[in-house]
C-alpha cells in the first residue's frame, strides 16, 4: 500500500517511509496540489522549482503504479548537469529500482507495477517528431523557454496514458479506478517578457 504520509513531504511504500527532502514552501506545496492538466511553476535561480518537480515527479509515480513520465529539456547535457542530478538528489535510493543511463530511463518502485521516467533532451530528436508514439501520464518541461510552441503542443497532445492509483490519496480522492491526474509541468527561471 502506497500513502502520504501526513505533515512531511514523503511516501510510504510496502510499509517503508521514505520521505523526498525538506517540507515544501507555500509556493512549491501549492504547484504540489495542483491538479491543472498544464502547471507552470517560475520564479527566480534558486528559487525552489527544480526541487519541486522532482518531488511532484516522484510522487505521481509513486502514487499511481505503472505511470510514465518523461523529464525533458531542449539539451540533454543541460538537463544531466542541473535537472537530473537534483532528481537524484532528491529521490530517495530505496525508490529506484533501476537506472539505464543508456536507455535514459529510471525504474521507480511502488506498491504495484514499477513506473517509468524517461529523461531526454529535445535537440536530440526533431522537435515536433520527437514526441509522436509516445504516451505519457506526466511530462515535466525544464526551462521551456527553450522549447518552440509546436514541440510542447505535441508533447502535450501525448498524455494518454493509462494507470490506476494505488489507494484513495488526496490527489485524486476517487477510488482505485480513477485516472490519475495527467500533467505537463514546465519550469521558467523567470518569466518571458
Amino acid at each position: 500500500m502506497t500513502v502520504v504520509v501526513p505533515n512531511s513531504l514523503g511516501v510510504q511504500v510496502d510499509g517503508t517511509a521514505v520521505y523526498l527532502g525538506k517540507p515544501p514552501s507555500f509556493t512549491q506545496n501549492a504547484f504540489i496540489n495542483a491538479k491543472e492538466k498544464e502547471q507552470v511553476f517560475g520564479g527566480s535561480k534558486r528559487g525552489g522549482k527544480t526541487v519541486a518537480g522532482s518531488q511532484k515527479a516522484i510522487l505521481l509515480s509513486v502514487l499511481f503504479p505503472g505511470n510514465k513520465g518523461y523529464i525533458l529539456r531542449q539539451d540533454l547535457t543541460d538537463l544531466k548537469e542541473s535537472t537530473l542530478e537534483t532528481f537524484l538528489r532528491i529521490c530517495p535510493p530505496e525508490l529506484i529500482l533501476d537506472h539505464n543511463h543508456t536507455e535514459r530511463r529510471i525504474s521507480i518502485r511502488t506498491a504495484g507495477v514499477p513506473s517509468k521516467i524517461i529523461y531526454s533532451g529535445l535537440s536530440d530528436q526533431t522537435d515536433e517528431e520527437s514526441s509522436k508514439g509516445k504516451e505519457a501520464g506526466w511530462i515535466w518541461f525544464d526551462e521551456p523557454s527553450e522549447v518552440k510552441q509546436g514541440t510542447y503542443l505535441m508533447h502535450l497532445s501525448q498524455l494518454c496514458w493509462n494507470c490506476r492509483p494505488a489507494n484513495v490519496n488526496k490527489w485524486t480522492g476517487a477510488p482505485n479506478s480513477a485516472r490519475p491526474i495527467r500533467s505537463i509541468l514546465a519550469f521558467h527561471r523567470s518569466w518571458p517578457c
